[in-house]
């Protein structure tokens, strides 16, 4: 019976000067990749770590991680995800929360609080570039210690993933390898729309593996061996590039590059050929959106979807588009044929709402699982099933679809010691939709920190995305009359920045 692990094996097993992936100026073929992972599960085979026992695993965007993450799968791993784009020492109290008998990390990421953080009897691996001739190298920690006080075997292989904060606060995430293969590879994520004969264009790989975007990005290539042109980040000129060359029926933009095209000096016709722009539900401003689709002649096509669904819960698709264009403008489209979705009313969860009444999103996908689950969404549904985001009912922050909790940046903020209050908001961006924004009240007689020392206090604990692009600084923080921080108030002092974005 297939499942990830053996449609990613057969993968390894095809012709090895097929070329997997294109990189900057590299061409890595299936050779390079099956070294790689070969090296990688060989040493974890060595130290005794075998399939379903937790593998920390701290990915960049570059094919040496793409073949050790295609590897782990292939080799039955259970990996335990953790976002690279954060400092050492953030990185490092993640280390030790996870408790994992091996580390995995880029050979020059690996910092001196890294290596101090990792637990007696773990092991930590560098990977290096995918066509040096030692790709992989075993950096600390005996392959023959006493691992019984770490963590054991998940039972079945899952990927940990932190959540996107659709359903609360972020958490780490199980997803079954059983999820995994049934979202993407059952779902037949990739266009069919092929010609008999006719060779299938290539992907674009831009997202992080360390989110389930990255991996429902790189995945579904790997396993039908399609190439792919992998970008550390979204860059225009080599997304650009791509569109241009090979002319896809679907390109998928981040939000931010909406403005970055808007604002560069490309001919109308620069994307002719394309045939929609597929988008994660990001709040991109609705005069930006139709901007986009004006000048440049291609819809942007919606989706929504969160880790905890694994992936896509509903979406837009391009023969919906032509039926129902302009009158569905904003939507995120219908549920996936596999997916249910309704609206329950926000002070009684218990009642089920109808069309175009406004309430929090519950979501049951069959393949995670058999309860409903509800969101922190405030949507609606209208009479023809189309979803149309309205907002968070939690006050959730979703820079560029990066989503974080005020709370956590707040409590950062508060370590400062002339801060004595802090209140963290979503401020509207042109580029990414929302960017985090903190209003600080100080104590009496302190003397006023600079931006720059706050974004460094939160830099050191939280991801990047976290760090507050907006920091201002008011004598007394307006309050309700219940005392509490008044936020519509707080969010109220950014309205000019609302105006910007729309702009």
């Amino acid at each position: 019976m297939a499942s990830l692990d053996t449609v990613v094996a057969t993968a390894f097993e095809g012709d090895p000067d097929g070329i997997a992936i294109e990189y900057k100026d590299q061409v890595v073929r299936w050779g390079d990749m099956k070294r790689v992972a070969d090296a990688v599960n060989g040493l974890l085979d060595e130290a005794g770590i075998g399939p379903c026992t937790p593998v920390a695993f701290i990915p960049e965007s570059t094919p040496a991680f793409a073949a050790t993450l295609l590897g782990l799968f292939a080799g039955r791993r259970t990996i335990s995800m953790i976002y690279g784009f954060q400092a050492p020492a953030v990185i490092a109290s993640d280390m030790v929360k996870l408790n994992a008998p091996a580390y995995i990390a880029a050979l020059d990421a690996w910092a001196p609080e890294m290596l101090a953080a990792l637990p007696e009897g773990a092991i930590a691996i560098g990977i290096a570039d995918a066509l040096d001739p030692e790709p992989v190298r075993h950096l600390q920690g005996s392959l023959t210690a006493d691992r019984s006080h770490l963590r054991e075997s998940t039972g079945e292989p899952v990927v940990e993933l932190l959540s996107s904060g659709t359903t609360g606060a972020p958490k780490r995430q199980p997803t079954r390898y059983s999820t995994i293969y049934a979202a993407i590879i059952e779902g037949n994520m990739l266009d069919a729309g092929a010609v008999d004969g006719q060779t299938l264009p290539p992907g674009i790989v831009q997202f992080p593996f360390s989110n389930i975007s990255g991996i429902y990005s790189l995945v579904p290539y790997a396993v039908a061996r399609r190439k792919v042109r992998l970008l550390s980040r979204f860059n225009l000129p080599e997304w650009l590039d791509f569109a241009q060359t090979y002319k896809p029926a679907a390109m998928i933009l981040p939000a931010a590059g909406v403005r970055t095209l808007l604002d560069s000096d490309l001919p109308d016709d620069a994307l002719a050929g394309v045939g929609y722009i597929s988008m994660g539900m990001t709040g991109l401003d609705h005069g930006l959106w139709r901007a986009f689709e004006k000048r440049f002649g291609v819809p942007i096509l919606y989706s929504y979807g969160a880790t905890e669904f694994a992936g896509a819960a509903a979406y837009m698709t391009a023969d919906l588009h032509k039926r129902f264009g302009e009158t569905k403008f904003g939507t995120a489209g219908r549920a996936d044929p596999r997916v249910k979705l309704r609206v329950v009313d926000q002070n009684d969860p218990t009642k089920v709402l109808g069309p175009n009444e406004e309430g929090l999103l519950e979501v049951l996908v069959p393949y995670v699982g058999p309860d409903w689950i509800r969101t922190t969404d405030i949507v609606v549904i209208d009479e023809d099933d189309f979803l149309f985001i309205r907002g968070r009912a939690d006050g959730a922050i979703s820079r560029g679809g990066f989503k974080m909790m005020p709370g956590p940046i707040e409590a950062a903020l508060l370590e400062h010691p002339s801060v004595a209050v802090a209140c963290v908001v979503g401020a509207p961006d042109p580029r990414l939709g929302q960017v985090p924004a903190a209003v600080i009240e100080l104590k009496e007689g302190a003397s006023a920190p600079t931006e720059e020392e706050l974004q460094q206090i939160v830099r050191g604990k939280l991801p990047s995305t976290n760090v507050p692009a907006i920091v201002r600084f008011i004598d007394r923080m307006p309050r309700t009359q219940s005392l509490k921080v008044d936020l519509g108030a707080v969010r109220a002092m950014f309205a000019d920045k609302k105006e910007e974005a729309a702009a």
